[in-house]
Formats: C-alpha cells, sequence, structure tokens
C-alpha cells in the first residue's frame, strides 16, 4: 500500500520524522527526461509548503508534471497541477528512466481514501480529517501546512 506512516509530511513528536528525499537528485532527473526524451523540461519546484517536489514538462500530448513525493520514492502524473485537488494520469512514456522509484497508477492515486487512511498515524489521520483529501493521491502529494 502506498498510504505508509510518514507519506504526509507530518509526523508524531515522540517519531523520528521520516527521511526527505534529495531535490538535487529529482532535478538530475529531470534533466535526464529532458536529454533521453522527447519531453521537454519547462520548470521545477520544491514546494516548501508540500510534501512532493513537482516538475513541469511540455509533450508532443501537452504539459505533463511530474510528482515525487518527499518522503518515499513514489511518482505519480499529472496534466493540470490543481493544488489541493489533483487528477492524476497514468504515462508510461518514460517509465524506463525510473526504475528506482513506484509510478503509481491513476487508478490507485484517485481512488477513494477512506478504505486505506487506516495505514497512516494518528498525527495524519487527524490532518486527513481537517483537510479532507479529494483522493488517495492527494494525500500523497499534498499542501498541507
Amino acid at each position: 500500500m502506498i498510504l505508509k506512516k510518514g507519506i504526509t509530511g507530518f509526523f508524531d513528536c515522540k517519531d523520528s520524522p521520516v527521511p526527505e528525499m534529495d531535490f538535487k537528485i529529482f532535478k538530475t532527473l529531470c534533466h535526464t527526461i529532458d536529454n533521453c526524451t522527447q519531453w521537454k523540461f519547462i520548470h521545477i519546484n520544491s514546494n516548501p509548503d508540500g510534501n512532493y517536489y513537482s516538475a513541469e514538462f511540455k509533450t508532443s500530448s501537452g504539459t505533463i508534471y511530474l510528482l515525487l513525493n518527499k518522503h518515499y520514492p513514489i511518482i505519480g502524473f499529472t496534466q493540470q497541477l490543481n493544488i489541493g485537488d489533483i487528477v492524476f494520469t497514468d504515462n508510461n512514456d518514460i517509465s524506463y528512466l525510473l526504475g528506482n522509484y513506484e509510478i503509481v497508477s491513476a487508478d490507485i492515486l484517485n481512488g477513494w481514501i477512506d478504505d486505506v487512511v487506516n495505514e497512516l498515524s494518528e498525527v495524519e489521520q487527524s490532518q486527513v480529517e481537517y483537510w479532507n483529501p479529494s483522493s488517495v493521491g492527494n494525500v500523497v502529494f499534498n499542501s498541507w501546512d
């Protein structure tokens, strides 16, 4: 299951913080995608208020955003980055470059959260209750403060 303790970026003060994925490695990955594919790297965002990094690319079929959770090597894709209400899409065009990451399908990311929220810590469950995300993906990739 992708809802692992700490994935939201929140943790109980008695627990250790979940380590962060390296932003520089993510940036290098974006340049690799640009160099090895037809995807044009446009912009990268460290999203200081959120629990994910994002990168914008232009492709032959339009804009695509690659999202990386800051605490686990989990990737999702979207065509529009609507903070708090992201609708996820599938994209296998670059999967061969993402071998060290778990690419989560749009079906899972757009799925209903009620069935899986119990995988999170109590602190995270209270954040889910407060923010009321529309999908699993909006927990995995959130901008809660």
